[in-house]
């Protein structure tokens, strides 16, 4: 029986079968699974009479044969009840608070549409995320109408659904996560820089790469200075100090090899050599340090 076949199965199932196994797209009950019971596609909602109401979509993937049965899914889906996205999680999720964590979960969703808005540099990517967002606030009151529950709204809530009911405070909205999002990466820039420093003076082994460059330091190892990378490398003094002479000499060009390492990339900002990114002025800073 094919992928498409089942999935219609499941939505239109005759009276007395209540499952299909053996294939990789299967049914329990009301539930549509792609693979195994991991990833629930599709689940049914019904009220105290069984009778139907919904349908909650997963709007997770998993790989790229689930995404084909995602669309299989969706594809064969009729019109004769609402649809509802939600995460993997929550799908299958029957617990006494089942309604209000859905909902929490579109309003969270809303407001991660909402951020990412904020740092889209094309107007049609940040209308999209708006448009999504909006759909999420849709999906709530659609939610809350159908199944006569109610979202508890928080101040940062109701501050969302009124931006996106007013073109004006949208912007205010905007600028003020944009302000939120700056804060937060000086933060994270100046806690960088203290653990740069500490790195740098043996305190700590490791360093994370910044705006995707690595770093070097200075170590002794058996009384000689030797030059570290932040991924680890370690290289001999003479030998670092020919290859810094030659980069700031600019001997150094692409193809250049040290070490068994080519140089895929030099100019005045960036040296880039093997799986490492370098600045020019931290390879000159570093290597003016070096005495042998």
């Amino acid at each position: 029986m094919k992928h498409q076949e089942i999935c219609h199965e499941f939505y239109h199932q005759k009276e007395g079968r209540t499952e299909r196994n053996g294939h990789n797209v299967f049914y329990d009950r009301d539930v549509l699974y792609s693979y195994g019971h991991h990833f629930p596609m599709v689940r049914k909602i019904r009220n105290k009479k069984g009778e139907l109401v919904a349908y909650l979509i997963n709007s997770n993937s998993y790989s790229v044969t689930t995404s084909k049965h995602q669309g299989y899914a969706m594809s064969a889906c009729p019109n004769d009840a609402p649809i509802f996205y939600v995460r993997t999680k929550f799908l299958d999720y029957r617990g006494k608070d089942a309604h209000k964590i859905i909902l929490r979960d579109f309003i969270d969703s809303a407001h991660s549409n909402i951020e990412s808005a904020t740092k889209r540099r094309k107007a049609e990517l940040f209308e999209r995320d708006v448009r999504t967002a909006r759909s999420y606030i849709a999906n709530i009151q659609e939610y809350e109408k159908l199944f006569k529950v109610k979202l508890r709204l928080r101040k940062a809530d109701k501050e969302l659904i009124e931006a996106l009911n007013n073109e004006g405070k949208l912007s205010e909205l905007s600028a003020k996560l944009n302000q939120a999002a700056s804060k937060v990466r000086q933060t994270a820039l100046r806690k960088h820089e203290k653990d740069l420093i500490e790195w740098r003076n043996g305190i700590k082994q490791s360093i994370n790469r910044l705006n995707g460059f690595d770093y070097l330091r200075i170590i002794v190892s058996e009384g000689e200075q030797k030059i570290q990378t932040s991924q680890g490398l370690t290289f001999d003094c003479k030998e670092s100090k020919q290859f810094y002479n030659a980069i700031r000499l600019k001997k150094v060009k692409s193809g250049t090899e040290f070490k068994n390492y080519y140089v895929n990339k030099i100019d005045e900002n960036e040296l880039r050599i093997g799986c490492h990114t370098l600045k020019i002025k931290e390879c000159l800073t570093i290597g003016a340090k070096l005495k042998c």
